[in-house]
């Protein structure tokens, strides 16, 4: 075509507008190739045939061809060189392709290519069905491109592999996913664990939530919508609904999604408030169990005695002299005192949720604390053994906490050892830096290393009947006490548990 237009513009030479405008065709000419060949995708221009009767040089970089090698070569033969299967997509879809031309309509299709190692996106469009004949079969009947979509390809089923792997985890999740605006109006509901108490269903999508939740707890709703919507920040809240003469409890997390929507995520916690329930209930029972069979010899004994007492004074009031009948009645002012002693102790058991944080004497209050148990150990068969640093330093703490701390402390030394023959727990104290240790060791069956990394986990538990809170609550107290604890063991050897406590003041508050 080149050597046409040189041609061209000599015989055309006499004749300068002529000439000027073949000029400026064989310049646009030549910036057309120029764009042409910079093209990443690989451009053919085919015969009715299929065969390229010209291509870019995309083909070389493809590492395909060399661009002056494309002539007459069927565009199939180009991609696969020794490709035999009828079946190709470049066969298959050319005779689609071909019909689709011929009715002067586009073509295209996308395929992973296996020979090239590429996705595809392969497009056949129509230039000119003139002079389609016999005489001019080889005239240009289509533009094809070829396009690497791989990256974009890979992308795509890689989020569509996380597309469906999230739809299998939201599937699997027990909340429901409710949107909203910032009015209240319900836009979406996802629910993934059918629940008939729920008031949030699919019938719900349009309404507002004011018309579905009861108005006790419609004003909860509304401060955490505007809440979330002020902040931007996540913020929750719990309500209960009644079903079928029960309580349903649930938590609904609010959580920001554009400047006018955000989520609601609505879980039902009834089964886990049952089961926080009944863990507490166990950890109480637990522990008052320990205290009565602790106590009851301590209680039993002043009270035996006060009837005795009351009993031979009934019997002898008319013989027994004033003196006798005070030193009688001295008696049983005493046997109460010592019951009246023992109440105030379980009510400090019971009643440490409010902290007072005072001075308390450790050596008496360790003392006073085990002459309590201390029956109950003689009747478990436990030899103990307390050790007390001189000086009967002072410990900052509260004492209903503190006693609950060793209660829980104990009660694990008491069970560790059931199996033993020889039962020993030894209780020290030490001071040091400022700071007051108490040191509990029994020589029961020990914890693994995995046990006592996992010990202050809640609901975690080396206890057949155990509730695993006895520890998280030891580590609560002692953490609002500005106290610590570090628990040291081996597998039958026994355990060791450090109490930390600030030291207190001289005197007394």
């Amino acid at each position: 075509m080149d050597d046409k237009l040189d041609e061209l513009e000599i015989k055309l030479s006499p004749h300068k507008s002529l000439l000027a405008t073949v000029k400026n065709i064989n310049q646009a000419k030549k910036e057309l190739e120029v764009a042409f060949d910079s093209l990443s995708d690989i451009v053919l221009l085919l015969d009715f045939n299929g065969n390229i009767i010209r291509g870019n040089r995309a083909v070389e970089s493809w590492n395909l061809r060399n661009v002056n090698e494309l002539e007459d070569l069927h565009f199939h033969r180009l991609f696969h060189p020794e490709c035999v299967d009828n079946k190709c997509h470049m066969i298959t879809h050319w005779s689609f392709a071909r019909e689709r031309i011929c009715d002067n309509e586009n073509y295209e299709y996308q395929c992973n290519d296996q020979i090239l190692g590429r996705y595809l996106l392969i497009q056949f469009r129509p230039i000119s069905l003139e002079n389609l004949d016999n005489s001019g079969i080889n005239n240009i009947f289509l533009v094809a491109t070829f396009r690497d979509i791989t990256a974009s390809k890979q992308i795509e089923i890689e989020l569509d592999q996380t597309t469906e792997e999230l739809k299998t985890i939201l599937q699997a999740l027990p909340e429901q996913y409710i949107r909203l605006n910032r009015d209240g109006d319900i836009l979406d509901v996802k629910t993934n664990r059918a629940s008939s108490s729920t008031i949030f269903t699919q019938d719900s999508i349009g309404k507002n939530i004011r018309t579905l939740v009861a108005p006790f707890i419609r004003e909860k709703f509304f401060k955490a919508i505007e809440e979330v919507q002020a902040t931007n920040s996540p913020t929750k809240l719990e309500y209960s609904l009644a079903y079928r003469n029960n309580n349903h409890f649930y938590e609904a997390r609010f959580l920001p999604l554009s400047e006018d929507q955000l989520i609601m995520i609505n879980e039902d916690i009834s089964e886990k408030k049952e089961l926080q329930n009944l863990a507490e209930s166990v950890d109480v029972m637990e522990k008052l169990n320990y205290i009565f069979s602790a106590v009851r010899h301590e209680i039993g004994n002043p009270v035996n005695a006060i009837k005795v007492t009351v009993s031979v004074l009934k019997k002898n009031i008319g013989i027994f002299s004033e003196e006798k009948i005070s030193e009688y009645t001295d008696r049983v002012l005493s046997e109460i005192n010592r019951i009246e002693y023992l109440l105030k102790s379980f009510k400090s058991f019971v009643m440490f949720e409010d902290m007072d944080l005072g001075n308390i004497p450790i050596n008496d209050f360790l003392t006073d604390f085990f002459s309590v148990l201390n029956d109950g150990f003689k009747e478990k068969g436990i030899n103990l053994d307390l050790e007390l640093n001189p000086g009967n330093d002072n410990v900052c703490a509260d004492p209903k906490g503190l006693y609950q701390v060793l209660l829980n402390i104990i009660n694990n030394a008491v069970d560790a050892t059931k199996e033993k023959n020889d039962k020993r727990i030894k209780i020290r104290t030490a001071k040091n830096a400022g700071k007051i240790r108490i040191t509990i060791t029994d020589n029961g069956k020990g914890l693994s290393e995995e046990q006592v990394r996992n010990l202050f986990q809640p609901f975690f538990t080396t206890k057949a009947e155990g509730t695993g809170l006895g520890l998280v609550l030891v580590k609560k107290i002692l953490s609002r006490m500005q106290g610590e604890i570090n628990i040291e063991s081996a597998l039958n050897i026994g355990t060791t548990v450090n109490i930390t406590l600030g030291e207190g003041k001289v005197e007394n508050l």
